[in-house]
């Protein structure tokens, strides 16, 4: 008999935990794995992000939250190639309101992480910050600035090339020339970021309907750069250390909504659909970028011939596909994953390809689940003229192995719960989806050098505080999914009453 108490989630949300019945499925899940906790309980995390080399150091980045008091705290955990969790470090902290988007790396020999993160600026706007340094040291450095203090700066992004050399990324609302995309480098063996270069060229859009950048980079240090202005897709390609940043290249119109999807000037930021572009690069430096909200599209930039071809239609076209992700690894092999709505379900897909000439296959679903269309919602401000419906579905992750691996994992809504599913495809096989993994939210995944598969997620233990009823709160949980070349993946083991379905 399975049975229902209340969970709660932040200050004022609550979620409903389902208890497993006990039987034979329920001792099946108690002989899975243990995720390990690496948050502390109270601290309602939120945004999280999630990091690892080639050899599995693996770091996390999250907000700690603590609506009561109006505080806010960026903590970050970093864990050694074949070692433990270290604790929770405080990075940052304000009062005046939540961080904004952030991101996290690790070099590839893990030895130095990059975090960077919106932050607020009084009056004057937003802007980026960044810290940088070992995991024994980085909690002692101070935040730089790396933004303008007279711009409206958002969506930063960074990364490692296999040097050490750092790259961020980030969007501006000048007010004095426009939207502009923004890059900075911080050399190897240095924790000093160089001053900041425009690489969006004369590149200007609406501003509320900017998205991205994202930024990919291969292992000589090349880098590519997508986003979207307006309702046109944009890359460049650059030597950032060098400071060799080409001119921006047109690859297309974004995806057009379907079904009432607010867009153009009727629509305020809330409405925006996830479709923003994303973007990899594989040993070679052939590059692959995958966009739209309605059609998932994609385009290739083979290295062999530096010409972008045009983009070729990835999804289905009886559904509604949005927020899609790539990745390409190192023989060139590409996967691009994304949520799609079809009457009745949300499923969530895969199209395998190559980085060189995409090829796209035809799409293999890993896992769907009902669809309740989200609430009529107005914008709160901006220029809308009237409710729609804000579609914002799942964002898969996808991860690709050195050897043709390739996993994914995502979050499904199913009543009241969310869950964390997987798939794991090994090497010349099919895709495999495995039952509902975990209790969670806001899932990420990492493969290391030897196909080892590691994930991180926003999960659920019980409040020992709690009273009235057996309660839960969230926690930041990490686990080895897939061990070595495995094909099967683990499915974590219920620790508490905050179990999911079983």
């Amino acid at each position: 008999m399975r049975r229902t108490i209340v969970c709660g989630v932040g200050a004022a949300v609550l979620v409903l935990c389902l208890l497993a019945p006990r039987d034979g499925a329920s001792a099946q899940a108690r002989a899975g794995l243990a995720p390990a906790d690496i948050s502390k309980p109270g601290e309602s995390p939120g945004s999280l992000r999630f990091a690892s080399d080639a050899r599995d150091a693996t770091v996390a980045l999250w907000e700690k939250n603590d609506f009561a008091s109006s505080h806010w705290t960026l903590k970050l955990a970093a864990r050694p190639a074949g070692g433990a969790w270290g604790a929770p470090l405080s990075l940052a902290h304000t009062s005046r309101e939540q961080f904004g988007e952030s991101a996290v790396a690790i070099a590839p020999q893990g030895g130095v992480i990059a975090a960077i993160w919106q932050a607020g600026a009084g009056p004057s706007g937003r802007v980026i910050r960044a810290i940088a340094g070992t995991p024994h040291e980085i909690a002692r450095r101070r935040p730089v600035r790396l933004s303008n203090l007279a711009v409206e700066a958002r969506s930063p992004q960074v990364a490692f090339d296999r040097r050490g050399d750092a790259v961020a990324v980030w969007e501006e609302n000048n007010r004095e020339i426009g939207y502009v995309v923004r890059a900075a480098v911080m050399p190897a063996g240095r924790h000093t970021w160089r001053a900041p270069v425009i690489i969006s060229g004369e590149v200007q859009g609406d501003y509320e309907s900017q998205g991205g950048p994202r930024l990919a980079l291969d292992s000589e240090g090349a880098a590519a750069v997508v986003w979207q202005a307006s309702n046109l897709i944009y890359a460049v390609l650059g030597s950032p250390l060098n400071r060799g940043w080409r001119q921006p290249v047109r690859l297309g119109k974004a995806a057009l909504p379907r079904r009432g999807e607010c867009t153009g000037e009727d629509c305020c930021r809330f409405c925006q659909p996830h479709g923003f572009p994303k973007v990899a690069l594989d040993a070679a430096g052939d590059t692959v970028v995958a966009w739209g909200a309605g059609t998932i599209q994609a385009a290739v930039r083979p290295a062999a011939s530096g010409i972008w071809q045009a983009p070729a239609r990835v999804s289905h076209a009886r559904g509604y596909a949005s927020s899609p992700q790539v990745a390409a690894d190192v023989r060139g092999d590409a996967m691009i994953v994304w949520a799609e709505e079809t009457t009745g379900q949300t499923a969530i897909m895969a199209a395998a390809g190559t980085a060189a000439s995409g090829g796209w296959r035809t799409p293999v679903r890993l896992g769907r689940w009902p669809y309740r269309p989200p609430p009529l919602r107005s914008c709160a401000w901006g220029a809308c003229k009237r409710a729609s419906r804000s579609r914002v579905a799942p964002t898969p992750q996808v991860a690709l192995g050195a050897d043709g691996e390739a996993v994914a994992v995502w979050a499904s809504s199913r009543l009241e719960m969310s869950s964390v599913n997987l798939a794991v495809k090994p090497a010349g096989g099919s895709w495999r989806a495995s039952p509902v993994l975990a209790e969670g939210s806001n899932p990420w995944i990492a493969i290391d050098g030897n196909g080892q598969v590691r994930a991180a997620w926003v999960g659920l233990r019980p409040n020992p505080e709690e009273t009235l009823e057996e309660a839960c709160e969230p926690v930041v949980q990490t686990a080895v999914l897939v061990a070595g070349r495995q094909a099967a993946a683990k499915r974590t083991r219920p620790s508490s009453s905050c179990s999911s379905m079983s």
